[in-house]
């Protein structure tokens, strides 16, 4: 699977298109959207020892940063913890809300809610902002969250962030014609129609040396040989570790530590993952 893999809320809708290649293109739709995100990822699962080592680590409860359909949110409480989730999107909470089986309702607790302004009512031995979601925010929003997450944290709590590394992460040049030179990534069956969904992407420089911008391919095979294509535009910020590290220290975080992957390996320039840890100072 791609490095940037997790994608972020539909922003709108647009008419339908047929482009040259006679595929039905449509701007992703906001009702059909989390669930199709959600059958997207359901099966990624590398991460979750990753952040289930990090809750028996710490105790609970355990806060998540922009938990969606709760893919890492569920996890946790599968290995017996205590977690709440905060997102911006409710029908991203009103899917992670229908998958809670009900031995793990006193375990989990979905909040509706900006990350960059949150204010919760309890604090945390255990913060974590897994699945890229700080790659979404600029420089300022990724600031006022970090903030944010400190003053929730009890005093030497602990803070995890999953981004992808900048250093590995390659930028392909932006192309004029819409289907050339995109990348397969995967296939899955859509929840709604049970259709097979094809999903690929392709990549171009942003507007900042730290941007860049990722079209995102949803096709939906039918029956009848047409192809449904969903189409999702999503910017992301790459940060190196020197940045974040500056990010972390102006408010407030201490001990900030690196890895390149789940296993918490040493970062090197060809890991894929960027993986910081740190205290509240």
């Amino acid at each position: 699977m791609n490095a940037i893999f997790i994608l972020d809320k539909a922003c709108g809708s647009c008419p339908s298109r047929i482009n040259v290649y006679g595929i039905l293109s449509l701007a992703m739709q906001e009702e059909s959207f989390p669930l199709i995100f959600d059958a997207y990822i359901s099966d990624y699962r590398e991460d979750l020892p990753f952040w289930c080592m990090l809750a028996r680590k710490c105790g609970g409860p355990v806060l998540e940063l922009g938990c969606g359909t709760g893919r890492v949110l569920l996890g946790l409480a599968l290995d017996g913890h205590t977690v709440e989730g905060i997102d911006s999107d409710p029908d991203m909470l009103d899917v992670a809300r229908s998958k809670l089986f009900p031995a793990h309702l006193d375990l989990v607790h979905l909040h509706l809610g900006d990350l960059r302004t949150m204010s919760m009512r309890s604090t945390y031995p255990l913060i974590i902002i897994p699945c890229n979601t700080l790659a979404y925010f600029d420089a300022q929003e990724c600031k006022q969250i970090l903030k944010r997450a400190r003053e929730h944290l009890t005093q030497g709590g602990y803070l995890a962030i999953d981004t992808p590394n900048p250093e590995s992460a390659s930028i392909t040049s932006a192309f004029d014609v819409l289907d050339q030179n995109s990348e397969l990534i995967s296939t899955f069956v859509s929840p709604r129609t049970e259709h097979p969904i094809q999903v690929s992407a392709r990549q171009s420089t942003g507007h900042n040396s730290d941007e860049i911008v990722i079209m995102w391919y949803f096709d939906e095979l039918r029956p009848n040989g047409t192809v449904q294509r969903f189409e999702q535009k999503l910017h992301y910020h790459l940060r190196s570790s020197k940045t974040m590290k500056n990010f972390l220290s102006q408010v407030g975080f201490i001990n900030i530590s690196f890895f390149g992957d789940y296993d918490s390996s040493d970062l090197k320039s060809d890991s894929q993952r960027l993986l910081i840890s740190c205290n509240k100072g």
